[in-house]
C-alpha cells in the first residue's frame, strides 16, 4: 500500500460521474452512499476528505483506483467454511479528476 504522500490525499480533486456502473448493479448501492456520491458529484476538494465521507456512511470499504482516477464501494464477507475473508462485491461509484494548483 502506498504512503498518503504518494497518493497525494490532500491535493484537491475535481468529482464527477456518479454511479458510472451499469444499471444491474445500481441497487446494490447503499442509499446511503448513493446521496454522498451525489452531493460529491461537481465538486472540488482533496481526495481525503471525500475519503472519509463515504467511510462514515458505509460498513463496507473505500477503494481508490488513482491510476483510473476512480473511486470504489465495497464488501466482505467471511466464507463459512474457512477463517479467510473473501471480497464479496466491489462497484466504482464515483470518478475523479486531478486539479493542478494553479487553477
Amino acid at each position: 500500500m502506498p504512503k498518503d504522500d504518494e497518493l497525494r490525499l490532500d491535493e484537491c480533486r475535481t468529482f464527477y460521474d456518479p454511479h458510472p456502473v451499469s444499471l444491474h448493479f445500481r441497487p446494490f448501492i447503499p442509499a446511503e452512499i448513493k446521496a454522498i456520491v451525489l452531493e460529491l458529484d461537481g465538486q472540488r476538494l482533496p481526495l481525503r476528505e471525500a475519503i472519509n465521507r463515504l467511510q462514515a456512511a458505509t460498513k463496507g470499504y473505500i477503494r481508490v483506483d488513482i491510476a483510473m482516477g476512480s473511486l470504489y464501494w465495497g464488501i466482505r464477507a467471511k466464507n463459512p467454511y474457512s477463517n479467510k475473508t473473501f471480497l464479496k462485491h466491489e462497484v466504482k461509484i464515483l470518478r475523479f479528476k486531478y486539479d493542478p494548483p494553479w487553477t
